[in-house]
């Protein structure tokens, strides 16, 4: 009886209320546009779009968090911002300018790799489950009756 009460209040005292609630992340796209002028006054010449997911979506100068944080880790050039028209001096060919947006796009359908992340995650919260069961069901017994020591 004091072994299955023990146990109880154990496998209850690992479950822990949580507050916040699931939600998807939003998702943003942060764009490379690459310009034949140095001042972007024309239209880009190519766009590279990275789609990426934003979990820090306060807004900071007009964009949203994650963007200055991929920014800085995409940017190569110093002193330049998100918006701003970067002169990029780049010798044996006329793309001289850069400009770097980033803008909230609304959810609208996971990615391969985000599906893929979701599973695990399930899958990992699963194994644990399972494996918290099978040790409270080999501490406890099998169901069966009660194995008892012999008193020597």
């Amino acid at each position: 009886m004091q072994t299955q009460l023990i146990t109880l209040l154990t496998l209850f005292s690992m479950v822990s209320p949580i507050d916040a609630k699931f939600g998807f992340p939003d998702n943003v796209n942060f764009v490379t546009e690459i310009y034949n002028t140095s001042n972007c006054s024309t239209k880009p010449f190519k766009n590279y779009t990275l789609q990426h997911m934003c979990f820090k979506t306060t807004m900071i100068d007009g964009y949203p968090e994650c963007c200055h944080e991929l920014f800085d880790d995409i940017s190569v050039f110093p002193n330049s911002s998100i918006g701003q028209c970067i002169e990029t001096n780049m010798t044996f060919t006329n793309r001289t300018g850069v400009r770097y947006d980033c803008n909230l796009t609304n959810f609208k359908q996971l990615s391969m790799e985000e599906t893929f992340s979701y599973v695990g995650i399930i899958l990992t919260l699963l194994l644990a489950v399972s494996f918290v069961i099978s040790l409270g069901w080999c501490m406890c017994g099998s169901g069966g009756p009660r194995k008892t020591y012999n008193r020597i």
